[in-house]
């Protein structure tokens, strides 16, 4: 009798322990951009600017089906709104 209730104290012990055990899924970003920056904790990267036209890109958050990124876009021609 002592020998099943041990038994069954390691197998709920096991099944408790189990459960929290195992983490979710990490995905971990990295930039394939030569400039990047860090804001707030966030890595932001540059890309080369060409023609007036700078763009930015950084991680914002992530869903159980979606990567969110922020872009920006700036674009600077140098001439005057009309």
């Amino acid at each position: 009798m002592k020998t099943l209730s041990k038994l069954f104290q390691l197998l709920f012990a096991s099944y408790l322990l189990s459960g929290c055990a195992t983490p979710g899924p990490i995905s971990r970003l990295s930039p394939i951009a030569d400039q990047s920056y860090w804001v707030q904790g966030a890595e932001v990267a540059q890309l080369p600017s060409r023609e007036g036209l700078h763009l930015e890109v950084s991680f914002l958050r992530s869903t159980p089906r979606y990567l969110i990124f922020e872009i920006g876009i700036q674009y600077n021609t140098g001439g005057k709104w009309k």
